[in-house]
């Protein structure tokens, strides 16, 4: 056990609430089942963010929130996501909101202005905003004429059998 507190030492390692160690590039790690492990317990984590953010996505969810609920600190939540799901927390939540918004908007006959403070945004020309610049249309010439649009959708980063075994 000494030799190996030493060699996490070198190589960088971190060491969470847990007590384990967990080190911080997977090449580090002399063999191959290690790794994958240990690149199965980071995914977990990330979708362990990604539940907790659909939760609370119209509560406006903070970073120090998800970090706080997690027990983990906020540098090593924004590290992992962006690592695992290819995208910044920051991006991920704009987008999902934007999704969210913009499914409201098409199926519904509520005023844009409540849509928008029921997504997280502090008004109708935010929301207008966001909307034009992801899509090049306004939220009324969307709902008038609907067209196909790239959405954000829920990001899963678990291989589908983590489902089938949580049942």
């Amino acid at each position: 056990r000494p030799e190996r507190q030493q060699r996490a030492r070198k190589t960088g390692a971190i060491l969470r609430n847990s007590g384990k160690e967990i080190p911080r590039r997977v090449w580090y790690t002399p063999d191959w089942k290690e790794a994958a492990r240990y690149m199965r317990e980071w995914n977990r984590e990330v979708q362990a963010m990604i539940d907790w953010i659909e939760r609370h996505l119209q509560d406006s969810p903070t970073l120090d929130a998800m970090a706080r609920h997690l027990h983990y600190s906020r540098f090593y939540c924004s590290r992992l996501f962006r690592q695992t799901a290819g995208v910044t927390l920051r991006q991920y939540l704009a987008g999902r909101r934007l999704y969210g918004a913009t499914i409201a908007v098409r199926d519904t006959q509520r005023p844009i202005v409540d849509i928008a403070l029921e997504y997280g945004y502090s008004s109708q020309s935010a929301l207008t905003r966001a909307f034009q610049y992801a899509y090049g249309c306004t939220p009324a010439a969307y709902r008038s004429h609907p067209v196909p649009i790239p959405l954000t959708l829920r990001k899963v980063v678990l291989e589908p059998s983590y489902f089938i075994r949580k049942g």
